[in-house]
């Protein structure tokens, strides 16, 4: 559930949006812990008040996908079709293809992002580093 897309939310709705507990409720922790991709672009502003988690949801709609993980492109294109067995799920947010997504996410949920390193779908590496894509060649 996002938090509420008014200006009378407390600091408590965005801890409790993110799972912040205790004494990591704080606003600076709340940035912290926040997912990019989470914020309204309406309100993300300077990411430095309080109004800036105005409808903000922690958790995003993402599709998944099998994928191979190696050290280099050559290495996680040939794995593809050598090693059907060693391909792991990741996650995309919904409505992106491989080639095209901005995110790749460990968890379902949109909240973890995936570990540095090449990943392929056997059409295209991409190479990933934990935070953006910076390089896709074709297999």
């Amino acid at each position: 559930m996002a938090v509420p897309n008014t200006t009378t939310f407390s600091l408590l709705d965005v801890c409790n949006e993110i799972g912040l507990t205790g004494s990591n409720r704080t606003l600076s922790n709340c940035f912290g812990s926040a997912i990019d991709s989470g914020f309204d672009n309406a309100h993300r502003g300077s990411k430095d008040r309080l109004l800036n988690f105005r409808n903000y949801q922690h958790s995003i709609s993402t599709s998944s996908l099998l994928l191979v993980d190696e050290k280099s492109a050559s290495n996680a294109c040939a794995r593809w079709s050598d090693t059907p067995t060693s391909r792991i799920v990741r996650y995309i947010p919904s409505g992106q293809s491989f080639n095209n997504a901005t995110a790749l996410y460990s968890n379902s949920n949109g909240t973890t992002l995936a570990p540095a390193d090449w990943y392929s779908n056997g059409v295209v590496a991409r190479a990933w580093n934990g935070s953006t894509f910076t390089f896709t060649q074709p297999c």
